[in-house]
């Protein structure tokens, strides 16, 4: 392994995998951090039974003389980063034992921890993840895990249950004595990467129709926008009215300076509703 990188970058994701290291273990190599380097991208894993965390750095900084796999010591290897000043950090094995990290006018040697004893963590990638903001995982937390068993007798009451059904995400924690129960509204927006396709090419559609319009003022072009737009843009309401009401707003609209949308659609409407013509000759 043979490497060079931007050195905020790296203490930027090494900080972010020291929350999965270990404060104590059985297994000593967990307190290594797991560095794989291929072509384009440098992987950070770390672990400690409970969790596990790996980042994928792939970043314009990053220079790959040789790929390789190694186990560093965590805590030490992230305080060696911290330490170093310089903008750009060289890291390279000796002999495959030894891990050596360069900088402008420092130079540091890590004995490696062994490879093999590290455990296999296959981080599965999922086709339709549920995807939540960091601001309501935290309020889901905060109003459920107090009441989560603190007791190790149970281990499965110091969790926190979440169940998905029909668009609504509970959250449960209990402890046998207290009980908290958290439910939300999942926004119904799924999507792939054909929806993202689709979505490009009405957006060029409608500013392709947009230009059209403005420079002809045709209002053709406006009505076949409307007819590209999602169905959640066609929103309707029900308005609840009475006839006296209907006819201050024909009044009101009928020489609107929009005259395809009151004119030619919202007073022709009103025209054409039974008795209408009646009530507001009468009025």
């Amino acid at each position: 392994m043979n490497f060079s990188i931007d050195r905020d970058i790296l203490l930027e994701n090494l900080n972010q995998i020291s929350r999965g290291l270990p404060v104590k273990t059985a297994m000593p190599v967990l307190n290594g951090i797991k560095m794989e380097l291929t072509e384009d991208d440098l992987y950070l894993t770390s672990s400690n039974t409970d969790i596990s965390i790996q980042v994928i750095i792939n970043d314009a900084s990053l220079e790959v003389r040789e790929t390789g796999k190694i186990i560093v010591p965590g805590n030490y290897f992230i305080q060696i980063i911290r330490k170093i000043n310089s903008r750009k950090i060289n890291i390279s094995l000796i002999e495959d034992k030894i891990v050596v990290i360069k900088a402008e006018r420092s130079e540091f040697k890590l004995n490696l921890l062994s490879a093999h004893d590290y455990p296999n963590i296959d981080f599965v990638g999922l086709d339709n993840p549920l995807t939540l903001s960091a601001k309501t995982i935290r309020s889901i937390i905060r109003e459920t895990a107090y009441a989560a068993s603190v007791s190790e007798k149970r281990p499965i009451l110091t969790g926190v249950s979440l169940k998905n059904t029909d668009n609504k995400l509970t959250a449960i924690a209990t402890d046998s004595f207290r009980l908290s129960q958290k439910e939300i509204e999942l926004d119904d927006f799924v999507y792939s990467k054909e929806d993202i396709n689709t979505l490009n090419f009405i957006i060029r559609e409608l500013n392709s129709l947009r230009k059209r319009y403005l420079e002809t003022k045709d209002f053709n072009y406006v009505i076949r926008g409307k007819r590209l737009l999602p169905t959640s843009f066609k929103q309707k309401r029900t308005v609840n009215t009475n006839y006296a009401e209907l006819i201050n707003i024909y009044n009101q609209r009928k020489n609107h300076r929009l005259k395809e949308e009151w004119q030619d659609m919202f007073c022709k409407w009103c025209e054409e509703l039974p008795y209408f013509k009646e009530f507001l000759e009468a009025r």
